[in-house]
């Protein structure tokens, strides 16, 4: 039987059609897809975003990867007005696509932006003020970001500070008169100065051996101490009124003082606790 010769060029234009259709989706295959479905079974994922926080934010937004290898977003292109001076940074940190994670002290001399790392995802890249690229880190996975503390000056009676607790939604304070009931002890590895042992002092507000961080706030500085920290056995958190009234923090670590740890003039402790089972 012959074909009618409309039928036939039908069908030879349905072929090439199909035929066309079919390489115009392989050729819109995401470049990032075809670099997965290259990649390793055993290779880690490479996120095409990254997640981003600032401070204690609960949800992280998220990034796309610029669009070009030469496009880049400035990350104070999208942080909180209060962050976009560089110089407010306290740390940042950053968790990688490999698992690994990495913290770097801000530069206020440098630009920091997200570029494509080379292949697939995202990398934070530290330009200098002449444009030059001083360093790249990824890919990454997560960008956190924390500010130096905002925290406003402890209230005080008869000249010394009141120390302020808080416990998620609950807030605790105790007076100068508070603290001088609790028994003071000579700071280790000092010069036999007397303080509180921080331990003992939160121990009259809360279980310590449910603590899981502490978040210590004062005018202009933040410090985070986690658990195995706080509860090691070789270091001992001092807390003293100064010569000008002000809380202040010592952390002595088998006998020597931490002085980096250490932190003037607290606002508020923050004490997060585990969760009961």
């Amino acid at each position: 039987m012959r074909l009618r010769p409309t039928l036939f060029l039908l069908g030879v234009s349905t072929l090439l059609a199909f035929g066309c259709k079919e390489t115009k989706n392989k050729s819109e295959t995401k470049p990032e897809a075809e670099v997965i479905a290259k990649a390793p079974k055993d290779a880690p994922v490479v996120p095409w975003r990254v997640g981003f926080g600032l401070d204690d934010s609960k949800r992280d937004v998220f990034i796309p990867r610029p669009g070009t290898p030469d496009a880049g977003t400035k990350i104070i292109s999208f942080v909180a007005k209060r962050a976009k001076d560089i110089a407010t940074w306290e740390r940042i940190e950053l968790e990688l696509a490999s698992g690994e994670n990495e913290t770097l002290a801000p530069d206020a001399t440098m630009n920091y932006e997200l570029r494509q790392h080379e292949g697939a995802g995202v990398d934070l890249v530290l330009f200098a003020q002449d444009g030059s690229r001083h360093k790249a880190i990824g890919p990454l996975k997560r960008l956190h970001i924390y500010t130096k503390s905002q925290a406003v000056a402890a209230p005080r009676i008869d000249g010394k500070a009141t120390l302020v607790l808080t416990m998620g939604e609950t807030r605790e304070e105790l007076a100068p008169a508070d603290l001088a009931a609790i028994e003071q002890h000579a700071i280790a590895g000092g010069s036999g100065q007397k303080a509180w042992k921080l331990s003992e002092v939160l121990a009259t507000k809360v279980d310590v051996t449910t603590i899981k961080s502490l978040k210590i706030s004062a005018v202009g500085e933040t410090r985070r101490f986690s658990e195995d920290e706080f509860a090691s056995a070789d270091t001992t958190f001092y807390l003293r009124h100064n010569s000008r009234g002000e809380l202040r923090l010592k952390v002595v670590r088998s006998e020597d003082e931490d002085e980096a740890a250490g932190i003037r003039d607290v606002a508020r402790i923050d004490i997060e606790l585990r969760k009961a089972k």
